[in-house]
C-alpha cells in the first residue's frame, strides 16, 4: 500500500535548508521506500554521502527543486497523476539478494514510471516557475532598498528582527540566513566608522553581544556629543 507523509510540508518553503559555512542549500528529494512510504525532505548529509538503502536501490529519490513552495509540492503530491505513477513505481518494487547484499530492482513499468514522475516534477515544480517560493538572504532583504535605522532604530534588537520576518512573510520571502546577526554587523560597522545616527538601542546591543566593549561605545558617544540618538552610550553598565 502507497502512503504519501506531507506533515513537513505546512511551511513556505519547507526543503530549503543551507547548513552555516556552506554555500548553497542541501539537496531535496521526493523518496519511496520499499514499504511504500512516500515523503519529501531535504538531505541531512553534507557532500555525496547516502544512506545505505538509497545506495542499494531499496530506497528510491527523484530530485526536487529546493525552492519549492510547501503548499505547491503537497499539492503535486496529493494530484492523481503524481499519486498513480508512485503507486506504478512501487507495484513493480522488489528487493533481492545479489549475493553480498539486499537490493532494489524495478521492472519495466516501474522504471517507465519512475522516468515518467522526474518528467512531471521537472514541468510541474521547476525552480522558477509558480511553485517556487522566493528566497532572499538576509543581507538582500534588509539592505536593498532600506537603511539600518529603517529596520532598527529606537526599539529593542528581538523586536527589530520580529517585524523585519513579519513584513518579509507579508510579501511572501522565505529568509535565508541570520537576521539578528546581520543587523548587529551593519550597526557595528557604523560604530567602527563613525557614521552617524546609532541610538543606545544599538550600542546595548552590540554590547550584549559581545561585538563591542564600553570603551568602543564612549569613543563612539564622543565623536557625536550633540546627537540626542546616542544619550545614554558610554555610560557605566550595571
Amino acid at each position: 500500500m502507497l502512503t504519501i507523509d506531507t506533515r513537513n510540508l505546512n511551511e513556505p518553503a519547507p526543503l530549503w535548508h543551507r547548513y552555516p559555512a556552506q554555500t548553497s542549500p542541501q539537496p531535496a528529494f521526493l523518496s519511496l521506500t520499499e514499504a511504500g512510504e512516500a515523503s519529501a525532505d531535504y538531505s541531512g548529509e553534507i557532500g555525496n554521502a547516502v544512506p545505505m538503502a538509497v545506495w542499494h536501490g531499496r530506497t528510491l529519490r527523484w530530485r526536487l527543486p529546493c525552492e519549492v513552495r510547501g503548499a505547491a509540492l503537497a499539492g503535486f503530491l496529493a494530484s492523481g497523476e503524481a499519486r498513480a505513477l508512485l503507486q506504478r513505481v512501487h507495484r513493480g518494487q522488489s528487493v533481492e539478494w545479489d549475493g553480498s547484499n539486499h537490493v532494489g530492482r524495478l521492472d519495466a513499468d516501474a522504471q517507465a514510471a519512475r522516468d515518467a514522475l522526474d518528467s512531471l516534477i521537472e514541468r510541474e515544480l521547476h525552480a522558477d516557475g509558480p511553485a517556487a517560493a522566493q528566497i532572499w538572504t538576509a543581507g538582500d532583504w534588509l539592505w536593498s532598498s532600506c537603511t539600518l535605522l529603517q529596520h532598527w532604530h529606537t526599539q529593542p534588537l528581538a523586536d527589530a528582527v520580529a517585524q523585519v520576518e513579519a513584513d518579509a512573510a507579508a510579501e511572501g520571502i522565505v529568509i535565508d540566513g541570520d537576521m539578528q546577526a546581520e543587523l548587529l554587523a551593519m550597526a557595528e560597522h557604523w560604530c567602527d566608522t563613525g557614521r552617524a545616527g546609532l541610538t543606545a538601542a544599538h550600542i546595548t546591543a552590540l554590547i550584549q553581544a559581545g561585538r563591542i566593549g564600553d570603551e568602543d561605545a564612549t569613543r563612539y558617544a564622543m565623536t557625536m556629543p550633540a546627537r540626542s540618538s546616542v544619550e545614554g552610550v558610554g555610560k557605566p553598565h550595571a
